[in-house]
């Protein structure tokens, strides 16, 4: 396990986002992905790669609180408004935003 988060943690970007595809920029969906798994591998939140990946995340949030991450697929069923933003990418957005969600969660004290 460990040698794998060396690995994941080696993929981060410059700006503290990770993607999906080499050839693809960062989002909220692989960095979101990429701090949970990080974290659950046991890597603290105040560690500078946990840290820099939130800030790539809390900077790359829409004003409507949600992330946008651009849709790569060919559609095989008819397209639907579900009510979610970014229209024909708002499935993998709704992913993204969940992602990045549980890692900013991780930054939130312990209840008591």
């Amino acid at each position: 396990v460990q040698r794998l988060a060396k690995e994941l943690k080696s993929k981060q970007r410059p700006e503290g986002g990770w993607a999906q595809l080499p050839e693809r920029k960062s989002d909220s969906y692989a960095t979101g992905q990429a701090l949970f798994a990080l974290k659950a591998a046991g890597m603290k939140v105040g560690d500078d790669s946990y840290q820099a990946g939130c800030r790539y995340l809390l900077k790359s949030v829409k004003s409507d609180g949600s992330w946008l991450v651009a849709t790569r697929s060919k559609a095989i069923q008819k397209y639907f408004e579900s009510g979610f933003p970014h229209e024909k990418s708002q499935f993998i957005s709704i992913c993204g935003t969940c992602w990045a969600t549980l890692a900013l969660l991780e930054l939130l004290p312990a209840a008591k």
